[in-house]
């Protein structure tokens, strides 16, 4: 394998590549197990499977955002190097990455593209940031994630839908009315929910910052660095969650949690676990061809992810096959594995052919026309 310590800056970061594959198998998994209709008993297996999701999937989208700020950063480092205007040419690449999330949102609710290209101008106001500076800055507002989630809940800013009244629509056979679902929920759990608005928008914005740092402080620029880093945050994740499970064990978190949201760190401790965990286990080398394969699958990120919502529509929607939202969570688990192991063998042959995914090519075509 070769040593992160020789990579360049200003070229891709294998570990970073491997990060983004091993994510969007949480997004798949996640997200497709999220389609099952709410208020299902779990049994046997997927009593488990539901634990699993909680654990390892749902917190998939910190991650993601931590990664998109480490892009960020990556994008500003190569157009400086190329002398090129930073703000045009990077608010021109997030209109188009909006544009796409809007078609993206055509096949899933869920879409987070256009959260991102929204969310990631604001970056644009710390270009100028010196590292130290943003780092004290970024562990300040870090510090009130849970404090803003615990306000936004105690003041009744969330809203709760039932969604089983637009579960026909999903049913339907017609595809206007599958597009209608999505675009209604879409409003409704996103753009018309307050507590989506403030609290999950803040603590995206502040881990597009903690990605930011980690490519400023270069922790994955140089092996023995990232070795450190993984190993320090893989124990104080893991401390951390012990602690919660502790607090939640012998007191219950609603006691605490109308002040601070202990399950909110709790989800962010989760996500450094999965990350730092990564980090190990693409250092350590083992079963480097399978590592291989999922560091190419990462470089189609926006491609994979975009066809993994068209195939939950074509496979769940009354439009498509109509599996519905009924099946037993081992199903929706299984199928998204499958996806997942079917898009690691074609992105691995596409990209002996290609230098970019489709829709990779599609976003820099655009952005640079």
């Amino acid at each position: 394998m070769k040593s992160v310590s020789q990579i360049p800056a200003s070229q891709r970061i294998p570990i970073v590549d491997f990060l983004r594959g091993l994510v969007l198998f949480g997004v798949v998994a996640s997200n497709y197990m999220n389609f099952q209709q709410a208020g299902i008993t779990q049994t046997g297996i997927n009593k488990y499977l539901a634990v699993v999701e909680n654990i390892f999937f749902g917190p998939v989208w910190i991650s993601l955002s931590f990664l998109f700020g480490f892009g960020f950063w990556s994008l500003i480092e190569k157009l400086k190097s190329e002398q090129q205007k930073i703000i045009p040419v990077f608010l021109k690449r997030m209109s188009w990455l909006f544009l796409i999330g809007i078609f993206n949102a055509v096949f899933y609710y869920g879409d987070i593209l256009r959260d991102f290209a929204v969310m990631g101008i604001f970056l644009l106001l710390f270009l100028k940031f010196e590292k130290k500076r943003l780092l004290i800055f970024t562990l300040g507002l870090t510090i009130f994630i849970p404090v803003i989630a615990a306000f936004m809940l105690q003041s009744g800013f969330y809203h709760r839908h039932d969604w089983l009244d637009l579960q026909p629509l999903f049913e339907s056979q017609n595809w206007k009315d599958t597009l209608q679902y999505n675009f209604t929920r879409l409003t409704l759990h996103q753009i018309e929910n307050p507590y989506y608005l403030v609290s999950v928008h803040f603590e995206m914005f502040v881990f597009f910052l903690w990605g930011i740092l980690s490519f400023r402080f270069k922790v994955f620029h140089e092996e023995i660095r990232t070795r450190k880093y993984s190993k320090y945050l893989f124990l104080i994740s893991f401390m951390g969650i012990s602690i919660i499970w502790g607090i939640d064990y012998f007191f219950g978190l609603k006691r605490i949690n109308p002040y601070f949201q202990l399950n909110v760190l709790l989800e962010i401790f989760y996500a450094i676990f999965s990350l730092s965990a990564g980090c190990m286990i693409f250092l350590s080398g083992f079963y480097s061809k399978l590592t291989e394969s999922i560091k190419i699958y990462g470089r189609m990120t926006l491609s994979n992810y975009i066809f993994q919502n068209m195939v939950s529509f074509f496979l769940f929607s009354g439009a498509g096959f109509a599996m519905g939202l009924k099946q037993p969570l081992w199903i929706y688990f299984f199928i998204a594995v499958t996806v997942y192991i079917l898009q690691v063998f074609i992105s691995s042959i596409w990209m002996k052919k290609f230098r970019l995914g489709p829709f990779e090519w599609i976003w820099r075509s655009l952005s640079s026309g």
